[in-house]
């Protein structure tokens, strides 16, 4: 099946997906100590299951049958990669520190989200708007109201 076979919204969809995948090996963490910037991409912590869920949707999008259900799982994919991605931009220590509350404060002021993260979170979401986009149009049909003929 080529590219061009693939509907507008499954091509929107396998952008998102490969944003995720992309975004699996760009920096999720990021710390700055006295003057130096240590990463950590995201095949190093979680970003390991989004790398593995967008390569699912790849495979999905491009080689399944474009089903409501096919849609209906990408919407719940897309939805579970951009939650996982925004919990880790709003506190990066969420799943990776146990100690002090006084060392996470001192933890949290030099670690940052990373573009890694923000690429993840743009991906996903790209892949819920085309599988709601598709979802809807399947449902509802298209979004282009019906023409109406005018007679004067």
């Amino acid at each position: 099946m080529g590219l061009d076979e693939l509907s507008t919204e499954q091509q929107l969809g396998l952008v998102g997906a490969a944003a995720i995948v992309v975004g699996a090996f760009l920096p999720w963490l990021e710390a700055s100590i006295a003057g130096t910037t240590i990463t950590r991409t995201g095949i190093n912590h979680d970003g390991i299951v989004t790398l593995a869920l967008g390569f699912a949707a790849i495979v999905v999008i491009a080689f399944a049958e474009w089903r409501d259900a096919i849609k209906g799982l990408m919407l719940a994919l897309g939805g579970l990669v951009s939650a996982m991605a925004a919990v880790y931009i709003a506190d990066p220590l969420i799943f990776g520190y146990e100690g002090p509350e006084a060392q996470r404060q001192l933890a949290e002021s030099t670690i940052s989200a990373g573009s890694g993260l923000y690429v993840t979170l743009l991906g996903g979401l790209l892949l819920v708007f085309a599988s709601a986009i598709a979802l809807n149009d399947s449902l509802t049909g298209d979004f282009a109201a019906p023409a109406t003929d005018v007679d004067e």
